[in-house]
Order: C-alpha cells, then structure tokens, then sequence
C-alpha cells in the first residue's frame, strides 16, 4: 500500500515497472500475496521476452532517484559487472493508500520487515506487524485522527458482493471459503533447463546487451511521466 523512492549512490540498476500484473506474475485476489519465480533473473529469463511490450524500463545510474507509485508491480536488476550496486530507499504512504496499509498490517503481518531493531520483543513476525500497526494508529489518532477515520471506514466496508450480502444478512456468522488459483511455473523450469551450465554473469551480459535498446524504447525519464491520479 505504500510508494516508494529509491536513490543510486553507487552502480546501476536496472528497473521495470507494470501497473497490471506482467506475465509470470500472479497476485492474489485481494492483492496481497504474489506468486512469482523464485528470483528476479529467473523472471527474466522465462518471461521478460513476452512482457517487453506490456512494462516500462529505465537503467539508472549513481546520482539517479526513482519513484515507486503504490500499485505498480516493479522488479530491479543490480547491473554493475566491475564493483558493488549501493542505493538508499524509504516507504511513503499517502492518505489515498492508508486504508491499504493498515489492510496489509491486518491480514498479511507477517510480510512486515526492516523493523529487526524491535524484532527481539516479539516471539514471531506476525506480533511484530500486528504492534506497527497498533503504534501507526495511535500515532495517527494523536495527530490525525481525520485521516484515520476515513482509512477505518474504508477497511471496515464490504468491498465484494458477497461479502456486502454476508455483512447484511443473516448469514453473517457462516461460514466462507474461497481459493487462488495461477498457472503452473513449468516455463520457467524448463527455460532454466535451457540455460544450463550459464552463470549469473552471462545472464546479466545479456541483460546489459539489451539496455541500449530499452533505452531507446522507453528513456529513463519517461518513468515521471506516469498518471499517478490513478493510483490509490
């Protein structure tokens, strides 16, 4: 639910953006588990061919800063072949994604990172999201309990069909059950078959073969061109 920048301060990345799910990629109905191969170069290999021409791209260097909108899939590929890739990053969560994040905090507190200085207090992940959320919401009832109440509200309305039914009937107390369903990953294994015998150092020659022509396809500052009024 949350934006994001992130700044090079040393290498290169290379970053692709989709505001709807690419090829490879399978998100939940409620968008907040993704089933993906197992890392950004396998992606690579099995699907970017087939997802060029749905993604934006751009290769930034030291000094170059990126914005992450909230909603947008992305993935970012450490390109430098001679020396170590550094950048800094920070999370933003505007109004309009609020209720989103505390949706996230809520239902998925396990994918909660980067607090590990608190971690020894807890006995599991899950406890550590559950009290962000906790602290966030006292925080934000102390100094903008507007904006809180707008979120709660939104969190707490039945957003599917059924759910605005199960909420208004009798049948409140039943029951439910539902399931996610993606294609099976079979490509990428037999792609990596492929690829056998490569190493990661021929796969980003490959990658970086490629970037002249990216570049000229979608140029680095096309990235700031999004509509992010879409957003949410």
């Amino acid at each position: 639910g949350t934006a994001a920048w992130n700044l090079c301060l040393a290498g290169s990345k290379r970053w692709f953006f989709a505001k709807s799910p690419p090829p490879g990629v399978h998100p939940s109905a409620d968008g907040l588990d993704i089933a993906t191969p197992v890392s950004v170069i396998d992606w690579y290999l099995a699907f970017y061919e087939q997802a060029r021409t749905q993604i934006f791209e751009c290769h930034v260097h030291s000094g170059d800063l990126v914005f992450v909108p909230s909603g947008w899939y992305h993935a970012v590929l450490n390109t430098e072949l001679d020396g170590l890739t550094i950048a800094i990053t920070q999370n933003f969560c505007s109004p309009q994604s609020l209720s989103h994040t505390l949706r996230l905090l809520r239902d998925r507190p396990h994918l909660v990172s980067g607090l590990g200085a608190h971690k020894h207090l807890y006995k599991d992940s899950s406890c550590l999201g559950l009290a962000f959320k906790s602290k966030l919401e006292t925080v934000l009832q102390r100094h903008r309990p507007d904006l809180l109440d707008v979120a709660l509200n939104e969190l707490n309305r039945p957003s599917s069909l059924w759910a605005k039914i199960v909420h208004s009937s009798s049948f409140a107390d039943a029951p439910s059950s539902g399931g996610f369903h993606h294609d099976s990953l079979s490509s990428v294994v037999k792609k990596q078959k492929n690829n056998k015998g490569r190493t990661s150092q021929h796969v980003l020659n490959d990658i970086n073969d490629t970037t002249g022509k990216a570049e000229e396809r979608t140029p680095a500052s096309s990235i700031f061109t999004f509509d992010f009024s879409n957003v949410s």
